[in-house]
């Protein structure tokens, strides 16, 4: 038996305080006295059930910590994802304004000559549409000559230089 009872349960008090792993140890009955049984007890009592508390309140923030960490990880995942989806987009507006820059349209009525189709620049100024057009878009032109045409022009032609030799 102690001398002075409360000052052992204050000490403990203290001691459970400074380290919480004392939490739940029961104090040993301090006296016989049944005020003190009653005090040590409802002491007793409540470290249990303040270690209990804070054993559930551990777990929960143990489990709210792993789902936090789950979602924080499919964040991340979105978020590279979407940076990927970024820069595929960035590349393809590359792309799109570098075809852009190629084209170059040509609008509006262009006055043509319906015989020898060359198109009329100025009032004055008539120039081949080969031409025209190479000047205002970026189209190069090759030649050639048609199947119709070949018979039309060609084999005439042929056929009047034989006739001129014979």
């Amino acid at each position: 038996m102690q001398l002075n009872p409360l000052a052992l349960l204050r000490d403990r008090t203290d001691a459970i305080l400074r380290d919480e792993t004392r939490l739940g140890q029961d104090i040993p009955q301090l006296s016989r006295a049944r005020e003190l049984v009653e005090l040590t007890g409802t002491f007793n009592d409540l470290s249990r059930h303040l270690r209990a508390e804070r054993e559930g309140l551990v777990g929960q923030v143990r489990q709210r910590t792993a789902e936090l960490q789950e979602l924080n990880q499919t964040l991340e995942q979105d978020v590279a994802q979407r940076k990927a989806i970024q820069a595929e987009l960035a590349t393809k507006v590359e792309q799109l304004e570098a075809a852009l820059a190629k084209v170059h349209i040509l609008e509006g009525v262009i006055p043509i000559c319906s015989y020898c189709k060359k198109i009329r620049k100025d009032e004055e100024i008539w120039q081949q549409m080969e031409q025209y057009i190479s000047e205002h878009t970026d189209a190069m032109f090759s030649h050639g000559i048609c199947p119709s045409c070949f018979d039309q022009h060609c084999k005439r032609g042929k056929e009047k230089e034989q006739g001129d030799q014979e």
